[in-house]
């Protein structure tokens, strides 16, 4: 089924290189200053605040990469005005657009729900599985990990409820929104396009033939090595030893669930996958 995409989506009309290149710059960016806030110390400071003070940092911080991911990606599509209706498009306009956004121009809606439940009841305890002897590995070579933020903040004794409500709220709403749209819709899409441009004969020559005449092809050298850097920086930004290997492995299904369905399957896939870790954090 066709699904509207801003312009930068489609495989005739990548994004520059420039625009890989600040999604880049704007992840790590925003990353380094979510951790040199989320130490221990600087969580426990955090909630000393009081329970209303706690919960509105921890939106605000996660509110901020919203904020920086939507410039970006409308910079990178916008348009001058919209030729259906004469004037500018409206913002909730451009949110379903960038949403119901799938790399070839094609996906299938309605996928989000399902993705949502595979992320939270399949890949995060299997990958938290994974990460079991991980650990035990590191830590018999002296490496032992921090408690993760989440974990910090929903099993503190000093933890109020309007603090839990609002990292519920970063883990499976703001943050895999902000994510999925630096790392999957601007830098892969733009390393994709860089590829493309660099390795003209790289597109795939293989692929899954229907019936009725359709056929959809199979990964392209550019859109797999994209993949790949993209998941290494994004599980080198999340600077975690122990949880490196699985989040890679995460990243990578991220990007092939966006390239086969939509960013905003993408976005459920996370959300779920982090709503299933901060469940395991409670439960162990």
């Amino acid at each position: 089924m066709r699904v509207d995409s801003p312009p930068f989506a489609g495989p005739d009309s990548p994004p520059p290189f420039a625009t890989a290149t600040a999604a880049a710059f704007g992840a790590a960016t925003l990353t380094a200053a979510a951790f040199s806030a989320s130490g221990p110390d600087a969580v426990k400071a955090v909630l000393a605040r009081g329970d209303a003070r706690a919960a509105l940092s921890i939106l605000f911080s996660s509110a901020l990469p919203c904020a920086v991911a939507l410039a970006i990606a409308f910079a990178a599509a916008s348009k001058p005005a919209d030729t259906s209706g004469g004037g500018a498009k409206r913002l909730p306009d451009r949110l379903r657009a960038l949403l119901r956004m799938a790399p070839r121009g094609s996906g299938a809606r309605g996928a989000e729900a399902a993705f949502f439940l595979l992320g939270a009841a399949v890949v995060a305890p299997a990958l938290a599985m994974l990460s079991v002897p991980i650990g035990l590995a590191l830590e018999a070579i002296g490496v032992v990990p921090e408690p993760q933020f989440a974990a910090i903040v929903l099993n503190g004794p000093e933890t109020g409820p309007l603090t839990r409500l609002a990292l519920a709220l970063s883990v499976t709403v703001l943050s895999p929104f902000a994510e999925e749209i630096l790392y999957r819709a601007l830098l892969w899409q733009g390393l994709c396009a860089a590829l493309r441009r660099r390795f003209p004969d790289g597109a795939a020559r293989s692929g899954r033939r229907f019936p009725d005449g359709g056929f959809r092809p199979g990964w392209s050298f550019p859109e797999g090595a994209a993949a790949v850097a993209c998941a290494l920086f994004f599980a080198a930004l999340h600077a975690s030893v122990w949880a490196f290997l699985p989040l890679v492995l995460f990243a990578l299904a991220l990007s092939a669930v966006y390239r086969r369905f939509t960013l905003g399957s993408a976005i459920a896939f996370h959300a779920g996958f982090n709503a299933g870790g901060c469940l395991l954090a409670l439960l162990v």
